[in-house]
């Protein structure tokens, strides 16, 4: 008898919002029997428990072990596929994504929309003056004044201080390069590649997977096959 063929694919970070975690809340799930493929779609492959008390306490238990307090996981595609196969022994598991996920719970609890507004006016806040200062310290640094003295004077101008021509486009200039670095003039794009501020997040995102991968293999925390 030909064995079933099924393909999976997830990303290397889950988020879900219920306790119990199945494959298809983590996994695309693809193969020709149907019925096969809404069955694997409902294998448990990961719990959270949490205590009800004034300290909540958060905790995770895979395949009858307990692992470690917290409210993220990391699973192993070996031990995904040992579960399937305990399902359906005739089964060929094809992986088109990674062979580490980490499962992370965040419930469903409802964003404070002022505790949002109060941490943006503050990230503002600090943005904006922080740059202001970073940018005054550095014009202080090259002594943009000067320069622009004697530009004026390469050009047989008397410069006596103020706002010129120079100063004007100089603040221009740096105003549009800023909106056309980060790609955004208020909530609109100005163009589909990401912007750097989004490449930087993906980066450290990754980087941040990646330890926490590492982390739960060296201390033994990762849910794999015995």
């Amino acid at each position: 008898m030909k064995k079933q063929i099924v393909y999976l694919k997830a990303e290397k970070s889950v988020k879900v919002k219920e306790t119990a975690v199945y494959l298809g809340d983590v996994f695309k799930v693809l193969c020709d029997n149907k019925t096969l493929e809404e069955k694997l779609k409902v294998v448990l492959i990961c719990k959270f428990f949490v205590k009800n008390n004034k300290n909540e306490r958060m905790g995770t238990q895979k395949a009858g072990k307990k692992s470690q307090n917290d409210k993220r996981t990391v699973i192993s595609l070996l031990k995904v596929i040992e579960l399937i196969q305990k399902v359906d022994a005739d089964v060929e598991v094809i992986s088109l994504g990674e062979n580490d996920i980490i499962i992370e719970y965040i419930g469903n609890k409802k964003d404070n929309n002022v505790i949002t507004v109060a941490k943006v006016i503050f990230v503002s806040l600090i943005c904006f003056f922080g740059t202001a200062f970073t940018i005054m310290a550095f014009h202080n640094d090259i002594d943009v004044t000067g320069l622009f003295e004697e530009i004026y004077s390469l050009f047989g101008q008397n410069y006596q201080g103020g706002i010129g021509a120079l100063e004007f486009g100089y603040s221009l200039g740096l105003g549009i390069g800023i909106i056309v670095f980060y790609n955004h003039l208020g909530k609109r794009r100005i163009t589909k590649d990401p912007t750097p501020l989004e490449v930087e997040m993906r980066i450290y995102e990754d980087d941040v997977n990646q330890t926490l991968i590492d982390n739960a293999g060296r201390e033994g925390i990762e849910v794999d096959v015995m």
